[in-house]
């Protein structure tokens, strides 16, 4: 059992004292692994993309992480990025909480995201992304998916000379990606 998964399981038993119940939606490097795929690191943090609204639960998730010296251990605003279309029909049910039902997104759809991801952090010399698709070892057709995410989900509200310049930097990207991925 992983240290993410010990927190999960506390979590879950003060769920069950409660008599209270939560979903979680993981992408990035758990969800990953939530696919038996090893990254080779340790994941510092459950990416959460289901919206979790109780105060007692938040609290207690913080309660959790400050029990163990690492607050950042869950991220609650994860709920707040932009999501591929449908993802909640290709969710794959994990774990064997009895209070928390928890879902990886599928493969794809953390590769579109992992793709997103690597385009907004490369710039800034973080690799864990691009490293995680190696990983994975996607397709190329996936990867097209998440170059395409980019473009509908960033230019979405931009005008068009900006469009034209995030349609250059996303080609760019597609070039680095295409000698990587087949």
């Amino acid at each position: 059992m992983n240290h993410l998964e010990e927190r999960l399981k506390i979590l879950d038993e003060w769920l069950g004292d409660k008599n209270l119940s939560v979903t979680i939606h993981v992408i990035g490097a758990y969800g990953i692994e939530l696919h038996d795929i090893s990254i080779g690191r340790r994941t510092e943090d459950i990416d959460n993309v289901s919206p979790i609204t109780s105060e007692d639960i938040i609290a207690k998730i913080h309660a959790i992480g400050e029990q163990f010296g690492e607050p950042k251990w869950f991220d609650l605003g994860a709920s707040s990025l932009s999501l591929p279309d449908g993802y909640t029909k290709r969710l794959k049910r994990v774990g064997t909480f009895e209070n928390i039902e928890l879902y990886a997104l599928s493969l794809p759809d953390i590769v579109i995201l992992k793709v997103a991801a690597y385009f907004d952090r490369r710039e800034r010399g973080i690799e864990r992304d691009l490293e995680d698709l190696i990983k994975i070892n996607p397709s190329f057709v996936e990867i097209k998916k998440g170059l395409n995410f980019i473009i509908d989900t960033h230019g979405a509200d931009l005008p068009d000379k900006f469009k034209k310049e995030l349609k250059k930097s996303v080609h760019e990207l597609e070039i680095e990606l295409k000698k990587l991925f087949k």
